[in-house]
């Protein structure tokens, strides 16, 4: 018998959609260890956006519906998509509900960058 750990499924209501720094086009099924705590406050506060707690496999193999896991962005990650981010609307979207002191770094790095090439 496999471990379970909590988790989150978390889905909206609308395609495409993008909240706290997910893509929500398709369901996703996260270890709660996956999501900083802002993030799970602003997809909370999303109407669009539904999410309950589940279990999870500690494995991370696949949740008991049997769609694979996508894990959420690792901080690494959502860096280096901010870094080819054109536009301050989304580099807003990827701020909201973020709470990584790196991240927040790179958004700001990335928006003056934009705004300097604005001028």
């Amino acid at each position: 018998m496999s471990q379970t750990q909590n988790g989150y499924k978390i889905t909206a209501n609308r395609t495409p959609y993008r909240r706290a720094g997910l893509d929500l086009s398709e369901p996703l099924t996260l270890s709660a260890d996956a999501l900083s705590k802002g993030q799970i406050e602003t997809l909370k506060a999303d109407p669009v956006v539904h999410i309950e707690e589940t279990d999870v496999p500690a494995d991370d193999v696949a949740p008991a519906d049997g769609e694979p896991l996508k894990p959420a962005k690792n901080a690494k990650e959502l860096i280096e998509q901010i870094g080819q981010v054109e536009d301050v609307a989304s580099l807003d979207a990827l701020a909201d509900g973020e709470d990584r002191k790196t991240v927040l770094d790179a958004i700001k790095a990335q928006r003056a960058k934009i705004q300097g090439e604005a001028e």
